[in-house]
C-alpha cells in the first residue's frame, strides 16, 4: 500500500484557468509476473484554486477533482534493489467539480495517464520512499472543446500490508 501527497500542476488550457494545487492519494499495487510487472488501483483527491472566468459560467473559485485510476506498473529492477525506477500507464474515471461564484458545475469523464517514478528502500524490510510524476488527460473535449491535462508530482511511503498480496 502507498500513501502519497504532492502538487498538481495544471497544463495547457487547464493551466490558464487553474493554479497549482495539492493532492492526496493512496493505492494498492499487486505484482503479477515476477517482481517487475504489476497492477495498481489508485483513488486521488485534488484541490486547485481558479484563476479567472471559464466557459462563460463565471469566476471559478476552485476545482475539486476526485479520480479512480487503474495502472499497469513496470519496474526495472528486482524487489531486493535499493533503488527501483518504474513506469506506469493506465485509465480511469475522473470527477471534476468547478465551484463558481453562484454555484457549482461538475462532470464525470474518462481519463488516461502515463508517468515515471523511483522508489528507494528504507531499512531492511520492504518499506520504500518514492517520488513519481505522471501526465493525466481528462476527456472533456465535448464540454469545452479541449482536454483537461495536469501533472501530479507526488512523494510518499510504501509499506507491506500483510494482506497476502504479492507487492512490487
Amino acid at each position: 500500500m502507498h500513501f502519497k501527497g504532492g502538487l498538481l500542476i495544471p497544463t495547457g488550457n487547464f493551466g490558464k484557468t487553474a493554479k497549482t494545487g495539492w493532492m492526496m492519494s493512496a493505492d494498492v499495487t499487486v505484482g503479477l509476473i515476477g517482481e517487475t510487472l504489476g497492477i495498481r488501483v489508485e483513488p486521488d483527491y485534488i484541490a486547485v484554486n481558479g484563476r479567472y472566468a471559464t466557459l462563460g459560467r463565471g469566476y471559478v473559485q476552485n476545482f475539486e477533482i476526485a479520480s479512480v485510476m487503474g495502472n499497469v506498473v513496470y519496474t526495472f529492477r528486482k524487489a531486493t534493489a535499493w533503488i527501483r525506477p518504474y513506469v506506469l500507464g493506465g485509465a480511469g474515471i475522473v470527477r471534476v467539480a468547478e465551484v463558481i461564484w453562484l454555484g457549482a458545475f461538475s462532470y464525470v469523464k474518462p481519463a488516461y495517464c502515463g508517468g515515471v517514478g523511483v522508489a528507494m528502500r528504507v531499512g531492511t524490510g520492504s518499506s520504500r520512499l518514492f517520488a513519481e510524476g505522471k501526465v493525466v488527460t481528462v476527456d472533456t473535449y465535448r464540454i469545452n472543446g479541449v482536454s483537461t491535462t495536469f501533472v501530479p508530482v507526488r512523494v510518499g511511503v510504501r509499506f507491506a500490508t500483510g494482506w497476502g498480496l504479492r507487492q512490487l
